[in-house]
This record gives structure tokens, sequence and C-alpha cells, in this order.
């Protein structure tokens, strides 16, 4: 697979994700029963989301980009 699919696949799964969860939590709220809400998850990925869409925007992969976020932290 070529490193621009990966980035769409991840842009893509991330935001299913993030949808499921907010749809999740609607549901759960108008049934009034008990969901597990797992914030630390849901914010990673809305992380992982937008740093693919910006990957997708400015023509990088998404290992282009991790490289260079963490050539920032060192």
């Amino acid at each position: 697979m070529s490193p621009q699919i990966v980035t769409y696949l991840v842009l893509i799964l991330s935001g299913i994700y993030a949808i499921h969860v907010v749809f999740g939590l609607i549901r759960v709220r108008r049934q009034g029963e008990t969901m597990y809400f797992r914030p630390f998850r849901f914010i990673a990925a809305i992380i992982v989301f937008l740093l693919a869409l910006y990957a997708v925007t400015s023509n990088m992969t998404y290992d282009d980009l991790v490289v260079k976020i963490e050539d920032w932290f060192r």
C-alpha cells in the first residue's frame, strides 16, 4: 500500500471512531442508559484525525508528518 492510502485510511478510521463515540453518547443519553466514556481515547482519535486531515490537505503522507513532529521535540 502506498503511504498516501495509509494516510487516507488513518483519516477515515479515526473519523469513524470519533463519530461513533459522539453518536453513542447521544443515543445513551436519550435512552437513559450508562456508557463507559474513555476521554483519552476520544481525544487521541480527534488528534490523530486532525493530523491526518492536515497531512491530506498539505499533500504530505502521515509518516512525513510524524517525522516532522518528532523533529520538533528533539
